[in-house]
């Protein structure tokens, strides 16, 4: 029996066959040339290769774009992001420094400020110093102080741009804004590089040692004053005592009887208590005395003199 394969499933059947019994392919008509079974696999087989270098080619491709994506993309917007970030960084951290040292130096100028006010209370105290220059000196000090006084800057600087644009595709917008921002801190470094805490540790030695002159100087004033005052108070208690007993000696001298034993012997003890009085008297230097005790003191001994006088009373003769 002579047999053919069936065109449609290959299967080899009767070539009397209308009908393939296998698939149900209609045989009408005049056939086109079968083709052998090894043909058609042979055929097949080229087909099938033809699909894998079509399906390279598609891998190919599509690594090319991803390698394009990551390499043309990707990794330009990460280097750019990061570089936005570490400029963002710096920026805020150069704003923060500055502000730092600011606020350092609104300490450092309180500390000052405090030995100025102190200072200046001790100079608007209205208590007198002995050596008036330690006052002009404490004022010069305080003015020096204040000259040397460093105001702190208020610390302004601009927002951080963000990008317009951020986004895998848009690595150049990032870069732009990252120079932006590094731009801004330049400017910033500009207004603010040459800032520094100020040392005020010898002016405020200078403060110290010259609120400490003017107060040795303001009580060395009071201590000589109540020294005087103490002086004063020993002085007037001298000429007060010299004035009572002399009011009793030119009383007793003016009914004196040189005839009369105890009246003489009274005299002597009386003239001895007068000359003590008299060197204690001619022991004091007025020029030192204050203008009142100066006054007290002439008003006193005018006062015995004209008794005297009045009186026809003169000193002993063996005064010195």
């Amino acid at each position: 029996m002579a047999m053919r394969s069936c065109p449609e499933c290959l299967n080899q059947i009767d070539e009397n066959e209308s009908v393939c019994p296998h698939c149900g392919h209609v045989l009408v008509g005049d056939e086109p040339e079968q083709k052998s079974v090894e043909v058609y696999l042979e055929e097949r087989k080229w087909t099938f290769g033809n699909t894998l270098i079509a399906l390279l080619l598609v891998l190919l491709i599509g690594g090319l774009g991803y390698l394009l994506y990551i390499y043309g993309f990707k990794l330009p917007y990460q280097d750019a992001t990061n570089y936005y970030q570490q400029e963002k960084a710096a920026y805020e951290q150069q704003i923060q420094e500055y502000q730092d040292l600011a606020e350092q130096i609104a300490a450092a100028n309180a500390g000052l400020d405090a030995k100025i006010a102190y200072v200046r209370s001790i100079i608007n105290s209205g208590e007198e110093p002995m050596d008036p220059r330690a006052a002009a000196n404490a004022a010069q000090m305080v003015q020096q102080a204040e000259a040397l006084r460093v105001t702190p800057p208020v610390i302004t600087a601009e927002e951080v741009p963000v990008p317009a644009r951020d986004s895998v595709f848009h690595a150049k917008d990032v870069r732009e804004t990252a120079r932006i921002v590094d731009q801004q801190r330049f400017s910033l470094y500009q207004q603010y590089s040459d800032m520094k805490v100020p040392d005020y540790s010898q002016v405020t030695a200078a403060l110290d040692q010259a609120a400490d002159d003017l107060k040795a100087s303001i009580q060395l004033k009071k201590d000589s004053a109540a020294a005087a005052d103490a002086a004063s108070r020993q002085i007037r208690e001298l000429l007060d005592n010299y004035q009572s007993f002399m009011d009793e000696y030119i009383t007793f001298m003016v009914i004196y009887d040189r005839g009369d034993p105890d009246q003489i012997s009274r005299a002597d003890d009386l003239q001895t208590t007068f000359v003590t009085y008299l060197k204690q008297i001619r022991a004091i230097d007025t020029k030192k005395l204050t203008e009142a005790d100066q006054k007290y003191f002439q008003m006193v001994t005018d006062s015995i003199s004209q008794q005297m006088e009045e009186n026809n009373i003169v000193e002993p003769e063996y005064l010195p």
